[in-house]
């Protein structure tokens, strides 16, 4: 009866043990994702990366300027503008108006403000971004330089523009005729059209507030409703918590191969050094596999989901953030795996110790070592 509960002992051990190989590649994963995306800086880090690496900010305004019917609708002419403008146009402006470290702190200000809001009572999270440096550098020097960028961009007026010049040219300098027209007018000297761009940018800082609230388009906002943004508070708050808790998942199984299937010190090292240099092999391995694995799933099934303007920012801090991530689980696993080869020779140390009974021919038996 007792060798019957001596091999029940042993087998819930090594059942126990599986499940210890299990849980370190799991764990590990689960604990340096929640590290990572529950760190406000280094999201906002990688997200500020993100945006500047993939340059976001010039195709989204270069297709919302065609594809939002009420852009310009305050200036006549102005969407077929915008319309004209080409890529290089956008990214030029861009620099003049929406320099890096103006991005930098909007990022920086969204992301401290939706961690403090995880973290409060609030229902919605208090964010308002400071627009009014744009209004400002519209109307300041770099106005100018992208009323240079725009008339630069224009080509030479044609037949048809030249025929509405010669109709009624008193109107030459009014900012309606010149956007109506959009090209280059040899009539009239480049400096004056370059000002008719200058005053037709100054109207649009005028139009711009000086603070964009978040919080208030989101309380405004259909489908929306109080209890389901509280829910999601709630199941992040718990999502956080179990990452930082899942180390206790491979303990706790240790702690039972422990108390199930150890009797000597040798057996300690033995079960324990094992099952941890399988799980941290499986781990370390995984941190090469999961990269590949991870963007042939998004790409297949998610990427089609998302607008095509910011798949590529999507892509781009998915691939830094699983760089984090794995470079972190990578470190650990390594850590790990000597943990288990010490373990390991500790059992092995202690079978060398019992030289008196290979001196004397015999071998320790299997219940020694574990």
């Amino acid at each position: 009866m007792k060798s019957f509960f001596r091999y029940v002992s042993k087998a819930l051990a090594a059942v126990f043990a599986l499940f210890v190989v299990l849980a370190i590649p799991l764990s590990l994963m689960t604990f340096n994702l929640g590290r990572v995306f529950f760190s406000p800086g280094v999201i906002n880090e990688i997200s500020t990366q993100a945006i500047m690496e993939t340059d976001l900010i010039t195709p989204l305004a270069n297709q919302m300027s065609r594809e939002n019917p009420e852009a310009g609708s305050e200036e006549p002419g102005l969407k077929n503008l915008f319309e004209k403008l080409e890529t290089s146009e956008w990214r030029q402006i861009k620099q003049e108006i929406l320099p890096d470290d103006l991005i930098n702190e909007w990022v920086e200000n969204v992301v401290d403000n939706l961690y403090g809001w995880l973290d409060s009572e609030e229902i919605y999270p208090q964010i308002q971004i400071d627009t009014s440096l744009i209004s400002q550098r519209l109307k300041g020097e770099q106005g100018e330089k992208v009323a240079a960028i725009i008339f630069q961009s224009l080509p030479p007026c044609g037949e048809e523009e030249m025929e509405k010049v010669a109709s009624d040219p008193s109107t030459l300098l009014e900012p309606e005729a010149v956007l109506g027209l959009l090209c280059k007018i040899p009539a009239v000297p480049p400096e004056d059209q370059i000002q008719i761009y200058e005053t037709v940018l100054e109207r649009i800082a005028e139009e711009i507030p000086p603070e964009v609230n978040l919080s208030t388009e989101l309380e405004n906002s259909e489908g929306l409703e109080e209890g389901e943004l509280l829910r999601a508070k709630e199941m992040i708050r718990a999502v956080r918590l179990g990452s930082r808790l899942i180390l206790l998942l491979p303990l706790g199984f240790l702690f039972l191969v422990a108390l199930f299937g150890v009797r000597s010190l040798a057996g300690l090292g033995g079960w324990w050094g094992g099952a941890i240099l399988m799980g941290s092999g499986i781990s370390l391995g995984s941190t090469y596999v999961y990269p590949r694995l991870a963007y042939r799933v998004f790409a297949g099934d998610i990427q089609g989901q998302i607008p095509s303007v910011l798949q590529t920012v999507v892509l781009k801090a998915m691939e830094q953030l699983s760089r984090e991530v794995l470079l972190r689980v990578r470190w650990q696993s390594i850590v790990s795996l000597l943990v288990g080869l010490a373990l390991l020779g500790l059992m092995a140390l202690v079978w060398i110790l019992k030289g008196n009974q290979r001196s004397a021919g015999s071998e320790p038996s299997g219940e020694e070592i574990f």
